[in-house]
């Protein structure tokens, strides 16, 4: 009967041992399916996150992109003001170069009140196309030196009204060297509008006194102008 007992109890074990090996195998595999699935869960996540960060990264990137933008607001500009591309390009340049305080408030001001944003536009297109029609290269570039010297003192002002106390003495002193020589560009300019007026001058004058020399002559014509009488003594 012992040894009948001693074989029960030796089954019994192996049952036991048996069951155990299957309930950890069991949870191995149990174990081994949630690191999949986490794995998995983040190369999923990550495969959904990643399109995002291309596509942002080629719309900074792109150069086609960005001048696609560059021409779509070029054309709502050109839309606003009523200039073509060709006058709005070189009014946008004109401003850029010679009016920087209106070149960094352009964009709120087109944004806040539109009507005055076409009205400024329109403004400066006139003065890029006179600058743009100056043939003579000695003054275009005598012309765009002053403008790049008001542009100077511009900035000069603003940079004194946002500077401390101990730095204004310093700008101010830049300030007054501009106005200096804007000073001097405008009485060069205003002596060679003078001689001008009186080269002027001086051939309308000549034009009266040769016509005074003619008086009788002119006045034989006229009047056989009005009374339609031939001059058949015309060449």
């Amino acid at each position: 009967m012992g040894d009948i007992s001693g074989n029960g109890l030796a089954k019994d074990e192996r049952k036991g041992s048996k069951m155990c090996n299957r309930v950890q195998t069991l949870c191995a595999c149990l174990l081994l399916a949630g690191l999949a699935f986490g794995s998995v869960s983040r190369g999923m996540a990550e495969e959904a996150t990643s399109p995002t960060k291309r596509v942002k990264s080629i719309r900074v990137k792109s150069p086609a992109a960005a001048a696609r933008l560059t021409n779509e607001a070029a054309l709502e500009a050109a839309k606003t003001t009523g200039l073509t591309s060709d006058v709005l390009r070189l009014t946008t340049d004109y401003i850029q170069k010679y009016k920087p305080l209106l070149a960094r408030d352009l964009e709120n001001l087109r944004a806040t009140n539109p009507k005055m944003y076409r009205a400024r536009m329109v403004e400066m297109a006139q003065y890029a196309r006179q600058l743009e029609a100056t043939k003579d290269p000695a003054k275009r570039a005598r012309r765009e030196q002053y403008l790049a010297l008001e542009a100077q003192a511009e900035l000069a002002v603003v940079r004194y009204k946002e500077s401390p106390e101990a730095s204004r003495p310093q700008i101010e002193t830049e300030l007054k060297g501009f106005l200096d020589k804007l000073f001097d560009f405008k009485t060069e300019d205003d002596r060679a509008q003078l001689e001008e007026a009186r080269k002027n001058l001086d051939a309308q004058q000549a034009a009266i006194e040769q016509r005074a020399k003619n008086r009788d002559r002119i006045v034989d014509r006229e009047l056989t102008r009005m009374l339609g009488i031939s001059e058949t003594l015309a060449w």
